[in-house]
């Protein structure tokens, strides 16, 4: 008897772990909570710097920002790392030929905690076909979980980001920082002039230069994604 309240009692946290985990920050409101945003908000300067030097080399990259703790089971089909948010950290991962650049990074708490991971793809149905696969898992993950999801796309160069199933494209550095301020640091910020969201043209097939050797490297996912959305 005893062993089985204590399976129950296991089974529940497993179960119910992204619930005790928004309770736990709630409670901790005056502490936790605080130390949650000031390590969030530290990060945002090197994500943003990386992004924007992962776009003008034209480098591919998919990075998860956790909000609220839903995100812990997808860190599990990746590689764990457990570092500092850097510029130089999230170049070196998405830098064309290693071995975790063709999928995503997940943060949380102001650390990379994995690399590598799969994240859901959107439906086919539920996009704008033109999207690759960076994008739809970008919007994928965004409506399965809270996360704020950064994508640069390696065809264009340019920034987008996902927030609750809505894609928010040609997003400048300064774009950016204020959303994610907005949506995870809880900071007041004034934000630059409007973006707009899912009206920037469809991406264009072609190989993307990688930054070694001028040669070039294109991702055969999103290229196959965007070649099949055009025949369609």
């Amino acid at each position: 008897y005893p062993y089985f309240i204590l399976g129950v009692f296991l089974v529940s946290l497993v179960a119910f772990q992204a619930e005790l985990r928004r309770f736990l920050l709630r409670l901790g409101e005056g502490g936790w909570l605080q130390y949650w945003v000031k390590s969030t908000s530290l990060a945002i300067d090197p994500i943003v710097a990386a992004a924007e030097r992962l776009a003008r080399r034209k480098i591919g990259a998919l990075i998860a920002m956790e909000k609220t703790g839903e995100v812990e089971a997808l860190t599990e089909s990746g590689v764990r790392i457990d570092a500092l948010v850097s510029t130089e950290l999230l170049e070196t991962i998405f830098w064309p030929g290693t071995a975790l650049h063709d999928l995503g990074v997940i943060i949380q708490r102001g650390r990379i905690t994995a690399a590598g991971c799969q994240f859901p793809l959107a439906e086919v149905g539920e996009v704008d076909r033109s999207l690759g696969s960076r994008h739809r898992a970008a919007l994928g993950m965004s409506l399965e979980t809270d996360s704020l999801v950064i994508v640069v796309s390696e065809e264009t160069g340019t920034i987008s980001a996902a927030v609750r199933g809505k894609l928010r494209r040609a997003l400048t550095g300064d774009a950016l920082r204020h959303l994610l301020i907005q949506e995870l640091a809880a900071e007041p910020a004034e934000a630059p002039s409007p973006q707009a969201e899912d009206a920037a043209p469809p991406e264009e097939n072609g190989a993307a230069p990688s930054v070694a050797g001028g040669s070039q490297a294109v991702d055969p996912h999103e290229v196959q994604h965007d070649r099949a959305g055009k025949t369609a």
